[in-house]
């Protein structure tokens, strides 16, 4: 349904693609604030295990991720070089990308080098990621084709004019409508939609026990979700909710019938559901990505409701804010409070053109110093510069509101310095014209503007339509490996033309819990020697992953310990699950290397660790809420003075 009505829009763009598949301006400007936010988080959540995961000092080396695992189409920046220094500039970059995303600045390009930062990096280190990582690549390539910067950003106020003496926005917040909002949608979809057809176990149809083995997961399960457990009768309506909710709570997305209320009402849905998720469950990154991905999503109603009812005040409705246009500092700045900080019923205006608004301003030779003007009738207060710019955030922007009550314990003489500096840039970028109209460029003849206007529109059209035409595919494609997921293959496209999603990492497989939710925890045991066979314990309460780590010598203990905090972070956790999952032994032999190099690095003398195994215990949940040991099995043997060592497959985690 959603590609035959994206193909309509081919030919008719604004048919019931708009009225369908439409996103509110605001709420994909939201989105991507919101995205380049925990982008920035999960920089910094990466950076703290920066040297192990990600450098050739680490647990893992380039060279056998390049000549292992699936690079055929997959372009890796990180995998240049494996330094520590390297690496820490390419983690420094992706956080500036990431923010100038949330501003809004070179929106496009910005969003572009976000997208090939994230998939350079999950491609450099694939043992670390998880679900969240995959839905995070998929949206911000969906995503790259709408417009997030039109509303809220830097280029839209650098875009917007001074027009018979006020500041234009030169953007409507008319919701967009295309085949580039249609796959967006869709693929938001797919994720909840196919992931319900790969639920097929007993315990999600029939027992509706899903929810309950769920929350008895030793690591996944916080500590609302293990007090939960002891509800069964309420876990198994829940599960029997969160089934029928993923497959019909999308629906109410594209509903032709009270789409505002519908799409308002599923999108509070899969808040609830996503931030219940994280509250209960040990999900990582997954949570806050799609409750970001839902943002974009929010109703035009939403932001209507809140410009009427939350953000209008009597001081917004009456205040003036006025700029110097002899000043591109006093512009610049009149547009940034215009597109970011003010609500649109505060009017902003020029100066020299008072009359133009009916304002009743002194403005004499003496003020030609004034860059920012803030005049409010409903208390007859009339503030200039710094005074002005603390003013307009503190009465008069809905956003900065209650943060910048923490200016007043500034000092006064901050103010005094500030005031000095903006005057003297003022000064230096003033002009010797005033900008009556239009916004300052020099215009081509009539002639030559109708040319250049005639094949820039053509050009758009047709690159809009290749592009078009593109998403299209990358839907079916798209479409065509879900299918083949859930056991029911399309046949078209041919598997020959899915190099566009594997080149694009837009591949995804949405089988978490599925068929079921698995019984058994799992934890490891790393008994190790040293050179004096004095026995040591490397894998407990974090074990060596951790900095401050201190080995425990004797007798090794193989009692469960306190599971969650055995992994220094969740990444340590998929590295684990991942590496000693994977069909390959180089990951477990780069492993052991690591464990054999840290430790010795840490310790002098005879106290070098000379062997350790891995060993993996096993506990299965019980229906009575207890668990049950089921035995242990040893996954490697590593020597530290052998350049390989045994592997033991003969165990898979989970």
């Amino acid at each position: 349904l959603v590609l035959i009505i994206s193909m309509e829009a081919l030919f008719k763009p604004f048919g019931t693609l708009q009225s369908v598949f439409w996103l509110d301006l605001r709420s994909l400007a939201l989105f991507r604030v919101l995205l380049g936010l925990i982008i920035i988080g999960d920089v910094i959540d990466r950076s703290s295990t920066l040297r192990v995961h990600y450098t050739e000092e680490g647990v893992m080396n380039r060279i056998d991720v390049l000549q292992h695992e699936r690079v055929d189409y997959n372009l890796t920046i990180h995998g240049m070089n494996g330094s520590v220094f390297f690496q820490s500039c390419m983690m420094v970059l992706h956080a500036i990308f990431a923010l100038l995303l949330c501003v809004g600045w070179k929106t496009r390009l910005m969003h572009f080098l976000v997208y090939l930062w994230t998939m350079s990096l999950h491609i450099h280190a694939p043992y670390v990621g998880h679900g969240g990582d995959t839905y995070c690549r998929v949206i911000l390539f969906f995503s790259l084709f709408l417009p997030l910067g039109k509303v809220w950003s830097v280029d839209s106020a650098m875009k917007s004019g001074v027009a018979n003496g006020k500041i234009s926005r030169g953007r409507t917040f008319a919701p967009v409508g295309n085949v580039a909002s249609a796959a967006f949608i869709y693929q938001v979809m797919t994720m909840y939609m196919i992931s319900t057809f790969l639920k097929t176990g007993l315990e999600w149809y029939e027992l509706n026990t899903a929810s309950f083995w769920a929350l008895r997961l030793k690591y996944f399960s916080t500590p609302l979700g293990h007090f939960l457990a002891h509800y069964p009768d309420t876990l198994r309506f829940l599960t029997w909710a969160v089934l029928k909710w993923e497959f019909w709570g999308p629906l109410m997305f594209i509903s032709p019938i009270f789409p505002q209320f519908m799409r308002l009402f599923a999108c509070i849905g899969f808040i609830v559901l996503h931030v219940s998720f994280g509250l209960c469950l040990r999900l990582g990154f997954f949570t806050f990505i799609t409750n970001t991905t839902i943002m974009a999503l929010l109703p035009s109603c939403v932001w209507e409701f809140l410009s009427a009812k939350v953000w209008s005040t009597e001081a917004r409705r009456h205040s003036t804010v006025g700029f110097s246009a002899k000043s591109s500092f006093s512009r610049c700045i009149a547009l940034l409070l215009k597109h970011f900080i003010l609500t649109g019923e505060t009017e902003t205006f020029v100066l020299e053109e008072k009359t133009a608004v009916g304002a009743e301003l002194e403005v004499d030779d003496k003020s030609s110093r004034i860059w920012l003007h803030v005049h409010e009738p409903f208390r007859r207060q009339s503030l200039c510069n710094v005074e002005a710019l603390v003013y307009v955030l503190r009465r008069l922007s809905p956003l900065t509101s209650i943060p910048s009550k923490l200016l007043c314990l500034l000092p006064k003489s901050f103010y005094l310095q500030l005031d000095t500096a903006a005057g003297a840039i003022h000064d230096f970028t003033a002009t010797r014209t005033v900008i009556s109209g239009g916004d300052g460029r020099r215009r081509p003849d009539s002639a030559a503007a109708d040319f250049l206007h005639t094949t820039k529109k053509t050009g758009k059209t047709l690159l809009r339509r290749l592009i078009y035409i593109y998403l299209l595919w990358m839907m079916i494609c798209i479409l065509g490996e879900n299918l083949n997921h859930i056991g029911y293959p399309m046949g078209f496209p041919p598997r020959s033309s899915y190099w566009m999603v594997y080149s694009t990492r837009t591949d995804q497989n949405w089988n978490m819990f599925c068929p079921r939710p698995p019984r058994k925890s799992f934890y490891y045991v790393m008994p190790g020697k040293l050179m004096d066979d004095t026995p040591v314990e490397l894998w407990r309460n974090g074990g060596i992953t951790w900095e401050t780590w201190e080995p425990t010598f004797g007798e090794i203990d193989w009692s469960e310990p306190d599971i969650p905090f055995t992994f220094y972070n969740h990444r340590w956790f998929k590295h684990m699950e991942n590496g000693f999952n994977s069909a390959h032994d180089f990951p477990k032999m780069r492993f052991g290397q690591w464990v054999c190099r840290e430790f010795n690095s840490r310790t002098l003398g005879n106290r070098r660790l000379k062997s350790f195994e891995v060993w993996i215990s096993f506990l299965e949940a019980q229906e009575d809420g207890s668990y049950e040991q089921v035995g242990h099995s040893k996954m490697w043997d590593q020597d530290c003075f052998l350049s390989n060592s045994i592997p033991h497959s003969n165990a898979v985690p989970g």
